[in-house]
């Protein structure tokens, strides 16, 4: 069975239990979640033909953006990683800079990167002795990645 479906597609959904609806002005749309939960499709169809279609089960879980947070020292950066393991990320350590003229640091440029993976803990430490602002450029973990590639 196949359906064609001509826009505008008034498209109703689910997420966790809230229908929602979304318009598209073509016959392609996508969503972009802001919190992990349990997306459902309720019905398909289109606006032009008054056709509609009631299929079973499209559930799928979305699952939270992964992400990392640093804290630490001079001596030891930590980074707390959020999602389901194995995670993978990349950080890099940029120059910090004196500005005289307006008393501020600023970052300037990149001194080291790295790509770190399979990482099974929730928690990674980065050893450094050199002075620097230690921040991540990507996290991945078993279901996402951030920002996203391709």
């Amino acid at each position: 069975m196949a359906i064609s479906l001509f826009a505008p597609l008034k498209q109703p959904y689910k997420f966790n239990s809230n229908i929602e609806h979304v318009k598209s002005i073509t016959s392609y749309f996508s969503l972009l979640a802001n919190s992990p939960g349990n997306f459902t499709i309720v019905s398909i169809g289109d606006q032009r033909n008054q056709c509609r279609s009631f299929p079973n089960d499209i559930t799928r879980f979305i699952h939270d953006i992964p992400r990392s947070l640093i804290s630490g020292d001079m001596v030891q950066a930590v980074v707390d990683l959020v999602g389901i393991p194995p995670f993978s990320f990349e950080w890099q350590r940029s120059e910090l800079i004196w500005n005289i003229k307006t008393s501020t640091h600023h970052k300037d440029r990149v001194l080291e990167k790295r790509y770190v993976e399979n990482v099974e803990d929730y928690c990674y430490y980065i050893n450094t002795f050199t002075e620097g602002i230690i921040e991540t450029t990507s996290s991945k973990d078993c279901f996402c990645q951030y920002p996203q590639m391709g």
